[in-house]
């Protein structure tokens, strides 16, 4: 090769060497970096795999962390309040719980949860009242009023009744038994006939008493009035079924939850000496023209 290639290539060379040994130096540097400050440096710090997580991030469930979070107990109820994409990290718990009461108090988030927590019964128990007034009329129509002359009748034989049933009492602690059992028999026969006497009432009161609605004052939700008197399996399990729904367990967490709140400081509530323009305020916010604490 001439002088001309030799040189060339004598200078390729170093170059190549240049090159390399910068990227050496670069890779050395980011290796540097990524031992003191992590792989995920130059990433958001919430998009992070390897975050870690602080009880006052933005995106954290405030709410959460004071012990209830309304958007994940009323989930898939009547009252769901829609998405809701805060962190519920363990960590970030774990250090809210530590802080002292006066530290919480100046980020208020426990004051916030009050305030939300108020909101959202005060609209279910709207609700309840308008729906209680509406059953109240209707259950009115059904009942049946028996005549004064009938009703005269039944109240002289429930006198009767009660007079032969004492009279057998008497007797039986005598040691007469016969006269008892007479007195007795006296009274079933007075039983019947003021049964009879009642008949239409009693029935349509039987036969509508499975129809007759009552509203839960926890959760809202509308129940069968006979249930609660009945003594078959088929009204206990109505019953379970309504007091293991989702929207009762519910309800009655947020009301706990909220009896507990304003029970703090000798019933003055959770103190707020902070939090001005809190996340949790501005989740308050958000959600207020969403929720759907009240139904009809």
């Amino acid at each position: 090769p001439s002088r001309e290639e030799e040189y060339s290539g004598e200078a390729r060379g170093r170059g190549a060497m240049g090159r390399s040994a910068a990227v050496s130096a670069k890779d050395a540097m980011a290796a540097q970096l990524n031992e003191l400050m992590g792989k995920e440096r130059d990433v958001p710090v919430d998009q992070r795999e390897n975050r870690v997580v602080k009880f006052d991030d933005e995106d954290v469930d405030k709410f959460w962390l004071c012990g209830l979070s309304p958007h994940e107990v009323l989930k898939h109820t009547r009252s769901d309040l829609g998405a809701h994409d805060k962190i519920q990290d363990e960590g970030a718990k774990t250090e809210w719980e530590a802080l002292p009461q006066e530290k919480k108090d100046e980020y208020g988030y426990e004051h916030e949860l009050l305030r939300f927590l108020e909101q959202l019964a005060n609209g279910l128990d709207a609700g309840i009242r308008r729906n209680k007034e509406r059953v109240s009329s209707e259950n009115a129509a059904r009942k049946v009023t028996l005549s004064k002359d009938t009703q005269m009748q039944v109240d002289a034989i429930a006198k009767e009744i009660a007079e032969l049933q004492s009279r057998a009492e008497t007797l039986g602690a005598e040691g007469n038994l016969d006269e008892s059992m007479a007195a007795m028999k006296s009274a079933e026969l007075l039983v019947a006939k003021k049964d009879a006497l009642e008949n239409p009432a009693a029935f349509a009161v039987a036969a509508s008493k499975e129809k007759t609605m009552e509203v839960c004052d926890i959760c809202g939700n509308f129940m069968s009035e006979g249930d609660k008197e009945a003594k078959n399996e088929a009204a206990q399990a109505r019953l379970d079924e309504h007091f293991n729904g989702r929207q009762h367990r519910a309800w009655d967490q947020i009301r706990k939850k909220l009896a507990e709140l304003r029970a703090m400081n000798d019933g003055k509530g959770p103190n707020r000496k902070g939090a001005a323009g809190s996340d949790a305020d501005r989740d308050r916010g958000r959600d207020r023209d969403s929720h759907r604490g009240g139904y009809e």
